[in-house]
C-alpha cells in the first residue's frame, strides 16, 4: 500500500529485500520487484535513484550467493546507469 502512496526508491528497495529474506517469497519475486521498481523509476527518469536500486539489487544479489550471470546482469545495469 505504501507504494500506491509513493514511489520512493527506498520503499522499493525495503519490498525487494523483505521478499528476497527468509520471510518473504523469495529471490526470483525479489528480482521481479527490483525489475518494476527500475521501469517505474526509468519512466520517470530518476536516474540517481535507479543507480541505488542497481547498487541495492547487486548486494542482494551477492548476498544471496546468486548465479555469476544473474550478478553480473545488474553489474551490467549499475555500469551503465553511472556513465
Amino acid at each position: 500500500r505504501l507504494l500506491e502512496k509513493t514511489g520512493h526508491v527506498k520503499v522499493w528497495i525495503s519490498y525487494a529485500q523483505f521478499e528476497g529474506s527468509e520471510v518473504g517469497k523469495g529471490m526470483e519475486e525479489a528480482r521481479d520487484v527490483f525489475q518494476r521498481a527500475y521501469n517505474q523509476l526509468k519512466e520517470e527518469d530518476l536516474k540517481e535513484e535507479r543507480v541505488l536500486l542497481l547498487d541495492a539489487w547487486r548486494a542482494l544479489e551477492k548476498q544471496k550467493g546468486s548465479s555469476p550471470d544473474k550478478i553480473a546482469k545488474v553489474e551490467a545495469a549499475v555500469l551503465a546507469g553511472k556513465s
